[in-house]
């Protein structure tokens, strides 16, 4: 009871704190995640059952929601130079995990799982990690660790993203001319009815997605074989995206970032800090390098390319960050424009994120 307590209600709490204005650069998925590593910490143990059930639920309903609002046509007919960046931020993270790979070979049993790991949440987001880590079959404490690891690294990048970014890329970048006032990107709150209407059909086209995977699953390998589930989802939610009436459904994205944030609490509360510390610190290792060279291979790139310095930071926001962060980051540069192609671009991560961590981890013999 208490556990459902805590899964439930932080996601409400974490989002409350970050629509207020002055906690807006606060995102719910460090705080829902920092709260389940107190729960950990604390006296009270959190049912190790409950919170793995919990997280087994979420992601494969959270995976499609999150891609119904993806529009690729509408992303397409962006500016060359918005596609071009996000290409080099996806390319980059891929050399940077050969790279790194490269480096770290043999260090420890297990680092391709935790570099197809990284190499999905890079592109895509939280979610993508966990859901190539169970698709591989990696082993629960090195996901957690992965998970952590990821947490902790993306922190310092945030802090540069929200304090100096704009002014240091911009002395390597070309200046961002045809920049306009960013616009409060906040939706109006739907109402009751039509939420609960628009919430009810996203669960249930997510519920058939997840279905229809499982079944695709069970009839081409005779089991609930997860890498081929995970593609079935990914490329549902994309297939599904199509339907314009489902694509603008504002629930999609309110739902299914609240079953990421219940996933986060629920994970978080799985975390070892002690183990990250001792025995995962060469995966803190890994994912430090891993982002640290796709970063400084992307602005290198965009340099190379004369992306401008607002279109290159979304993109690398986009990617190594996701969607939510968007928001902040476009708030910080003032730019409109970098805030929807930011947006579009991160939902495009999501997708991308599935099928390039999986590819990692065949390309590093996991499997």
């Amino acid at each position: 009871m208490l556990e459902a307590l805590l899964f439930i209600m932080t996601p409400i709490l974490a989002i409350w704190i970050n629509r207020r204005e002055s906690t807006s650069w606060l995102d719910p998925v460090w705080i829902c995640y920092g709260a389940g590593v107190l729960a950990a910490l604390s006296p009270w143990e959190v049912s190790a059952a409950v919170a793995e059930t919990t997280t087994e639920i979420c992601i494969p309903l959270a995976i499609p929601m999150l891609l119904f609002r993806t529009n690729i046509k509408s992303w397409l007919a962006q500016s060359r130079k918005v596609i071009i960046a996000m290409i080099v931020a996806v390319l980059s993270v891929l050399v940077s995990a050969m790279i790194t790979g490269a480096v770290f070979a043999g260090a420890f049993e297990g680092v391709g799982y935790v570099l197809a790991m990284m190499t999905a949440t890079l592109i895509g987001g939280s979610p993508n990690l966990v859901s190539v880590g169970k698709a591989l079959d990696a082993p629960e404490q090195l996901l957690l660790l992965t998970n952590a690891s990821d947490i902790i690294t993306g922190a310092f990048y945030l802090l540069f993203l929200l304090t100096i970014a704009q002014s240091a890329v911009g002395k390597l970048l070309k200046p961002t001319t045809d920049a306009t006032p960013m616009i409060d990107p906040r939706d109006e709150a739907l109402g009751a009815r039509l939420f609960a209407k628009e919430a009810g059909i996203s669960v249930g086209v997510s519920v058939l997605i997840a279905g229809v995977s499982a079944g695709i699953a069970f009839g081409i390998t005779g089991k609930l074989a997860l890498p081929v589930v995970l593609l079935g989802l990914t490329t549902g939610g994309i297939l599904a995206s199509t339907a314009k009436p489902l694509r603008e459904m504002r629930a999609n994205m309110e739902v299914g970032n609240y079953l990421i944030l219940v996933f986060c609490v629920a994970v978080g509360s799985l975390t070892d800090l002690d183990a990250l510390f001792s025995d995962g610190s060469a995966v803190l290792q890994v994912a430090a390098m891993l982002l640290g060279i796709a970063v400084v291979l992307h602005y290198s790139v965009c340099k190379l390319l004369s992306i401008d310095a607002d279109t290159a930071i979304i993109a690398s926001t986009a990617s190594i960050m996701g969607p939510p962060l968007v928001v902040p980051v476009a708030r910080k540069l003032d730019n409109q424009q970098a805030f929807v192609s930011g947006l579009t671009s991160g939902l495009i991560g999501y997708a991308l994120g599935n099928y390039l961590g999986l590819a990692v981890g065949y390309a590093f013999g996991v499997m």
